[in-house]
């Protein structure tokens, strides 16, 4: 793409001259000028030729001359304001001339799915193609500009229009329109493009935003789809006046019903409107009487082609990729099937009794029992008529035949106002159980409204009718009325507020009302409560109705049961008669503690030579009515508030200065610090008063109120002295902890205080305490304390918890507003480092040796330091450092591969050995292989921290991690000490034998092997039963890998044979020396049959850091001389008797040592054979 920007070189020679002709008098004028005029647009030089046709603007280009070099450097500069005014012109500039291609295919959306892909083809055989046969597109630019595309293959194309906002505008396939253009750039987010233009020109319009500098495309499809719904009625005649909406891309349409085609629908707005691919839905509000019963859809108007419809949500939709053609009408066929019918059988009925269920067999206070009504309920239908009910023999109202659905059953009130309630007791075992009817008045008479979903089962309801009252009558004691109390009646779990009636004689007699008048209340219970006026209580509630009925005291209301009144319309009434309230003293000793222990006790002294003593901080007092007694101060310093009346009342004190520098305390009964509690504050004002909360009864009440002042600080300072600043520090009282803010004055650095709301944090006595939590690498060292925050101040004593929280004793403080001074002094905490090279170790000499051994890179290495923490890190090198830890006492832990390739046998063909993996051990301060103790493998699982290459770390989470356990001791690092540096030494080698019968190299069934490294021993597992050839085996069964030791092996022989030669081979074909050690001297006849001897070989030759022996132990049987009997000639015994001694010394024999070697050989690549094949058949 050619693009007419001033990039580069362009703006910088443009800038060049810009602040040359602003040095210049007559261009600082120009430019002053141009730097408040719009700048013109800047052309450029001709385009290069391009097979590509250039679009056609509005004006023709002027080309530019070649473009001019400037030395900016030799440019003088030019004033501030001239040179921000030229950098406006040249940004103006580049900002004018930001240009972007556009690119726009048109297609047809044949398989209408709104996505343009020609593989796809439809039920008719067509696929989406580019339209052919359309004018050129037009793009009005941002500045207005008009341009036209040019053809490039199947697209068109936009070149070099201005950046920005744009409107391009699309011709319609045909005129008069009879198709919709839409916007598929998104296939997710398709949308209709705008019809702009006249009628004999109409164009789609849509908004696209040409990038800078970019290539903007647009796909634009074409579909001429609409959906058309015929409803039909049962019978098949058309159903006009239904109520029909049709839905596309996310929206529901009003469709109209044709005037030409009674039951046909469509969405119309003037004209046809054609719709957006996806799916297409309807869904038909039926007339009375009928639901939607079937919808089916073909792929046109007129086809009788199925295509598949889908119900959701009420709705039910077609795919427009089952429509015939991109400009089809795919056609709903809804049936409307007639509703079923069924029966509402309404029981309506007067509740005498007044328990809120029908029960004929019950009879109330005035004889009579529930009785059916004889005014029945009706039903409005939707013509406005009114539907009535039968009555049936039992007396109940029956709704025959009614068509299913919801039902509003309406129940006439018996007078022209609203005198009654109904209720809802269709299944009620109790009058908790019914429920309330609203009220409806489609008649000129008041009506209760009931709801029911009839379904084709029918449906059942019962109503009772009650007008039930209630009034409270409220005097005092004297029988005299109580004018203006506030009461309330409720009933069915509601409270309703009583008005005193406004007539004369009407006088402390309430009731409720709302704007129908009296309330009418649902049977059950009736209740009151009052609130009484100040100095006054409820002394007694009674109830009558034509005679007294019981009451009941619950919840602070009084409650008698409806059923006790005389009848289900009558106004049962409570009488409350209040008294006045008794009184009593209230006794408060409001105390400064100065001793500073939370309790009053005078005979104790402070360090400032003070004792706990009275004070005048009370306010007032203010009973539960709400009056405000004063106090009267008695000679002790307590001080009484007289004829307080019973019930709770508050106690205010009065803050010496303000809220946040004082804290008054409940002492009652306290018999140490522990017992007392904080007072509020009424609000968060500085002003604001504590609150004493105390409940007075008639023998009075008394309190004990402490007062306090006093704070705490904590100086945090390192050992030399220096302050400890961002610190984080808590300072603790009552069961709290606060936050502490360092001081920010001059001074006040490593100095911390806990702060609520910008003033101190004033603590209750008993203990205050200090936590700390130390920056990285510091540990608290000591904790002291002082009686105030000034230096020199007496020394405390502080109690140390776990060494991490400290306390002192407020009693210690030097008054109860002083502030008593942590001292806390952090020291740096000793770290070490430690550097674990882990090798391979080559020549198995269990040392490492620069040079020779290699070292074992990118293995993870874990470290559990002397403070229970882990820690994790890796190499490239094989070189593995920690840093940062705790010395003391650690474990190293590296990790083991699971499995080590196997050696190849070279000089033993045919010899396949299993994987292992590899033994580790700890070679730090070893002086050869002897001295090699193989490390523990375990499992290790942790959270620790990784260590990076720089020193930073990472959290880390390992799990089950296989791994070599080598503990270590750590020392700490100092300017004098090394790092601590551990090797760890690893190999495998693999050690395996075979019992040869020395005279036909075949096995020895029955012996056993046990292989040596070191002290350590291993089991000879046979690799197959009666094949004499073994393997070191562990306990579990796997293989036994070695390091680098001295390995050997202890053959066992059955009886009748003895072990003639042993030698050993090295994987690579080397023979080793073997060594005899017999396990103890024999004597006589024991000592043809030793016990037996161990062979060993040195690791010099085995080759490492992985490999392998190969053993062939050859035996024979042993053949004894017979015994000398004269005159009989006896053949020599072959064997031994069982129980004999198996084993004699090898005393060598002429088998050929590589004829051994090879017999055994045989025996392991067939014993290992075997053993692979059953271990993969058990997998």
């Amino acid at each position: 793409m050619r693009n007419a920007r001033i990039t580069g070189w362009g703006a910088a020679a443009i800038a060049a001259v810009l602040v040359a002709t602003a040095a210049s008098p007559a261009g600082a004028s120009v430019l002053e000028d141009a730097a408040t005029e719009t700048p013109a647009p800047i052309e450029t030089a001709a385009p290069e030729a391009s097979e590509s046709p250039e679009p056609a603007p509005s004006a023709e280009p002027v080309p530019s001359a070649e473009p001019i070099e400037v030395a900016v450097e030799d440019v003088p500069a030019a004033p501030a304001s001239l040179a921000e005014a030229a950098e406006r012109t040249v940004n103006a500039a580049i900002a004018a001339a930001a240009v972007g291609d556009l690119t726009v295919t048109v297609f047809e959306d044949r398989y209408q799915d709104g996505v343009f892909d020609a593989s796809k083809v439809g039920r008719t055989g067509q696929s989406d193609a580019i339209r052919q046969y359309l004018g050129a597109p037009t793009l009005i630019a941002s500045d207005g500009s008009t341009w036209t595309a040019t053809p490039l293959g199947d697209t068109w194309f936009f070149d070099d229009v201005p950046a920005g906002g744009a409107r391009l505008q699309v011709q319609y396939p045909t005129v008069p329109v009879n198709a919709m253009l839409f916007d598929a750039t998104d296939p997710a987010n398709l949308q209709k493009l705008t019809q702009v233009g006249s009628s004999w020109d109409p164009r789609a319009e849509a908004s696209v935003t040409v990038g800078d500098g970019t290539n903007t495309a647009r796909t634009i499809g074409i579909s001429g789809m609409r959906v058309v719904a015929d409803v039909k009625l049962p019978d098949g005649s058309p159903a006009t006046g239904a109520t029909v909406e049709l839905g596309a891309n996310g929206e529901w349409l009003p469709a109209t019903e044709y005037d030409f085609q009674p039951g046909s629908y469509e969405h119309l707005d003037g004209g046809y409107v054609y719709l957006l691919p996806g799916e297409f839905g309807v869904r038909v509000t039926a007339p009375a009487g009928y639901r939607v019963g079937e919808v089916t859809a073909v792929s046109s108007g007129g086809n009788i082609d199925p295509i598949p419809v889908t119900s959701r949500d009420g709705a039910y939709w077609l795919q427009t990729t089952d429509a015939s053609t991109y400009t089809s009408n795919p056609t709903f066929t809804v049936t409307l099937e007639e509703l079923p019918t069924a029966d509402l059988v309404v029981t309506e009925f007067h509740d005498y009794y007044a328990d809120g269920v029908y029960d004929p067999s019950k009879t109330g206070r005035d004889g009579r029992s529930d009785a059916k009504r004889d005014l029945g309920p009706r039903i409005r239908q939707s013509d406005g008529t009114w539907l009535q009910a039968t009555r049936n023999a039992d007396g109940d109202f029956v709704f025959a035949d009614l068509p299913i659905g919801e039902k509003k059953v309406e129940f006439l009130d018996p007078n022209s106002y609203v005198s009654a309630a109904f209720f809802d007791a269709t299944d009620a075992a109790s009058a908790d159980d019914i429920e309330r009817l609203p009220l409806g008045g489609s008649t000129g008479s008041p009506t209760g409204v009931a709801t029911v979903d009839l379904d084709e089962d029918g449906a059942k309801l019962v109503v009772g009718m009650t007008a039930l009252r209630a009034v409270a009558a409220v005097e005092y004691a004297d029988g005299s009325p109580v004018r203006g109390a506030t009461v309330e009646l409720g009933s069915a779990g509601e409270w309703f507020p009583a008005t005193e009636y406004d007539f004369a004689g009407g006088q402390g007699t309430y009731e409720a009302f709302d704007s129908n008048g009296y309330v009418r209340h649902l049977p059950d219970e009736l209740g009151v409560r009052v609130t009484a006026p100040a100095g006054y209580r409820i002394g007694a509630v009674t109830a009558a109705d034509g005679g007294a009925i019981d009451v009941v005291e619950r919840g602070g209301a009084y409650w008698i049961d409806t059923v006790d009144a005389s009848s289900y319309f009558s106004n049962p009434t409570f009488t409350v008669t209040l008294v006045e309230v008794p009184t009593a003293d209230v006794r408060i000793t409001s105390f400064d503690d100065r001793y500073a222990d939370g309790v009053f006790d005078t005979s104790k002294v402070a360090k400032d030579g003070r004792s706990d003593e009275t004070n005048a901080r009370i306010s007032r007092l203010v009973t539960a009515q709400g009056a405000i007694i004063s106090p009267t101060t008695e000679a002790n310093g307590d001080q009484v508030f007289e004829d307080v009346p019973v019930g709770e009342a508050k106690v205010y004190f009065v803050h010496p200065n303000s809220a946040f520098d004082s804290i008054f305390f409940d002492a009652t009964d306290a018999e140490s610090a522990d017992d007392i509690e904080r007072l509020p504050n009424e609000s968060g004002s500085a002003y604001a008063q504590a609150v004493a909360t105390v409940t007075v009864d008639e023998q009075g009440a008394a309190l004990e109120v402490g007062f306090t002042a006093l704070r705490a600080t904590a100086e945090v300072e390192y050992a030399d002295g220096a302050p400890a600043s961002d610190v984080e520090v808590e300072l603790g009282s009552d069961r709290r902890w606060y936050p502490a803010t360092e001081y920010d004055f001059t001074g006040g650095e490593g100095t911390y205080e806990a702060f609520a709301d910008s003033y101190y944090v004033r603590h209750l006595p008993d203990e205050i305490g200090v936590r700390v939590t130390p920056p990285a690498g510091y540990a608290v060292a000591e904790v002291t304390a002082r009686e105030t925050n000034s230096e020199g101040a007496g020394e405390i004593d502080v109690r140390d918890e776990g060494g991490t929280v400290f306390w002192l004793d407020t009693a210690d403080a030097a008054s109860y507003f002083s502030a008593p001074t942590f001292v806390v002094t952090l020291e740096e905490i000793p770290t070490a480092s430690v550097d674990v090279a882990y090798f391979l170790d080559v020549a198995l000499d269990g040392v490492y040796e620069s040079g020779t051994d290699t070292a074992v890179p990118g293995a993870e290495v874990y470290l559990q330091d002397a403070a229970g923490d882990w820690w994790a890190t890796t190499s490239l090198d094989g070189t593995y450092a920690f840093s940062g830890i705790a010395p003391g006492e650690a474990t190293v832990y590296v990790e083991i591969p699971e499995t080590v390739e196997a050696p190849e046998a070279a000089g033993l063909p045919g010899l396949e050995l299993p994987e292992a993996a590899l033994a580790v051990w700890d070679a730090t301060d070893l002086a050869s292989y002897r001295d090699v103790v193989e490390a523990e493998t375990t499992t290790v699982s942790f959270e620790g921290s990784l260590i990076a290459a720089d020193g930073t770390t990472t959290p880390i989470v390992v799990e089950d991690a296989a791994v070599g356990a080598i503990p270590i001791e750590v020392a700490a690092d100092t300017e004098d000490s090394d790092v601590t540096q551990v090797f760890v030494g690893a190999a495998a080698v693999l050690q395996t034998a075979a019992v040869v019968d020395a005279t036909s190299l075949g096995s020895v069934p029955g012996a056993q092997v046990e292989f040596l490294a070191n002290g350590a021993t291993a089991a000879g597992s046979e690799l197959a039963p009666g094949s004499g050839a073994f393997i070191a085996a562990e306990d579990d069964g796997e293989v036994a890998v070695f390091g680098a030791a001295e390995y050997g092996i202890r053959p066992t022989v059955p009886a009748g044979f003895r072990v003639v030669d042993v030698a050993a081979v090295s994987l690579t074909g080397t023979v080793l020396e073997v060594t005899e050690q017999q396990a103890a001297p024999a004597t006589g006849r024991a000592a043809l049959f030793a016990a037996a001897s161990e062979y060993r070989v040195a690791p010099g030759e085995v080759g490492g850091p992985v490999g392998g022996i190969v053993w062939a132990v050859a035996v024979a049987p042993i053949t004894v001389a017979p015994p000398v009997v004269p005159g009989v000639d006896l053949p020599p015994t072959v064997g031994l008797p069982a129980g004999s001694p198996a084993v004699l010394p090898a005393t060598g024999s002429d088998v050929n040592l590589w004829a051994l070697v090879f017999g055994a050989s045989l025996l392991l690549a067939a014993g290992l054979g075997t053993r692979m094949v059953a271990r993969r058949r058990a997998a």
